[in-house]
């Protein structure tokens, strides 16, 4: 069925009736002429036709398999050549949390994790803020959207000008891409691995301390306004 559906391309996942579980891509592949990986003329990434649906990327897990579940939410699931544009990881992971704390899960438990706002890499930036600014004002927040909007709101600010600062850092060290704007969505990783490591903010020529004081200062200010939206 799904080697006959062209378009769009979308994540599937399905469950036969002995109990198997799989994931499928639809939609069509593209085949080029090179890898599109480093530099090189533009031309060399022209199409060369069209992949066969056998080429798309699936997986069955027959029943009785200790793997019990399989998730997406279109976070990147395969590396090929070219690359694609997926989006962050966050939610995947979230989902994994949920699913991995119980052996089976009912219609309501999968609601539930539908509409969960639980942000696991927000708790990472409360606890660093603790730590580096002796940020405490967000201890009692248990990182999830619906509980405390303005504490979310927060870490969502406070992950922002943490990237925002670094990506500022190494564009100063490069004045040609000075102009050039940064729109790749998968940097939590990145994000959250600097929060480990003193090293890095090092390198850029501070301290992890100056950094979360004055990110710590500026987020108290989000919500001061009694018309501002929180972001959920």
């Amino acid at each position: 069925v799904f080697d006959q559906m062209k378009l769009p391309a979308q994540n599937v996942l399905y469950l036969d009736h002995s109990g198997g579980i799989g994931y499928r891509t639809s939609g069509t592949g593209i085949l080029r002429r090179s890898s599109g990986r480093g530099i090189q003329d533009i031309q060399s990434g022209t199409w060369d036709g069209f992949a066969p649906a056998s080429m798309r990327p699936k997986v069955f897990i027959a029943p009785g398999n200790d793997h019990t579940f399989l998730h997406t939410a279109n976070q990147r699931i395969w590396v090929d050549e070219y690359e694609h544009e997926w989006a962050g990881d966050e939610r995947a992971h979230r989902i994994k949390q949920i699913l991995s704390a119980s052996d089976s899960a009912t219609a309501h438990d999968m609601f539930k994790a539908q509409c969960d706002t639980t942000s696991p890499q927000f708790l990472a930036i409360r606890d660093w803020l603790a730590k580096h600014a002796g940020a405490t004002d967000w201890n009692a927040w248990d990182g999830n959207g619906r509980s405390n909007p303005k504490t979310f709101t927060q870490m969502r600010v406070a992950e922002f000008l943490l990237r925002n600062f670094v990506v500022n850092r190494i564009r100063s060290e490069f004045p040609r891409t000075a102009k050039l704007t940064y729109e790749w969505q998968r940097y939590t990783g990145w994000v959250l691995a600097m929060l480990q490591e003193e090293k890095y903010f090092s390198a850029m020529g501070t301290d992890a301390a100056a950094v979360a004081s004055a990110i710590a200062q500026h987020i108290r200010g989000v919500g001061a306004n009694a018309n501002e939206q929180y972001f959920v």
